[in-house]
């Protein structure tokens, strides 16, 4: 399991390019891994019960770089990091008696994250709307204030926006 995690708590927030990154690194680690697991089986110097335990433990790291590239990422660093972490914890389940417990964790983890992401956008939705009211409502009071031909102008063209946006709050049921 340290050997799975250990490249990935370096991850740190994970654009898509990033991960493909880390998975090309832990491609390349476990390339030398199995190198080092031979090596050991020629030396004799290992128990062959713990090469075994060893040899099942590299075929899950060497599974590893094909799921992390094949999973799906989104635009939260954060939730990828996750989602690799994630990814990581379901390759160690072979011998990995708190798999199931961490698994949980991190999907409670990424629910989370996502929620948190959903409420910035919901922010930033309700700013860029309270902007565009906010000039629409100064545009408005300019346009009363004219005076003359173009006053009367202005001031038809500012019902007619006044009005629009009315209706088309009431199509989106804001009111």
């Amino acid at each position: 399991m340290f050997l799975l995690v250990l490249p990935l708590v370096f991850a740190g927030g994970c654009s898509q390019t990033e991960v493909v990154d880390l998975a090309d690194g832990i491609e390349q680690l476990a390339i030398q891994t199995e190198s080092l697991a031979a090596e050991l089986e020629k030396s004799e110097l290992v128990d062959p019960n713990e090469l075994a335990e060893y040899k099942k433990a590299i075929m899950a790291f060497k599974a590893l770089p094909d799921k992390i590239r094949a999973g799906e990422y989104d635009s939260d660093e954060i939730v990828n990091v996750l989602k690799v972490l994630q990814t990581a914890n379901t390759s160690s389940t072979p011998w990995n008696p708190y798999a199931v417990p961490i698994g949980l964790g991190l999907s409670t983890l990424i629910a989370v994250a996502r929620l948190w992401q959903q409420g910035r956008e919901k922010k930033v939705i309700e700013t860029k709307y309270a902007a565009h009211k906010a000039g629409a409502e100064r545009a408005m009071r300019l346009w009363t204030t004219a005076t003359g031909d173009e006053g009367e102008a202005a001031k038809k063209a500012a019902r007619d926006l006044y009005e629009g946006i009315g209706e088309e709050r009431k199509a989106r049921g804001i009111t």
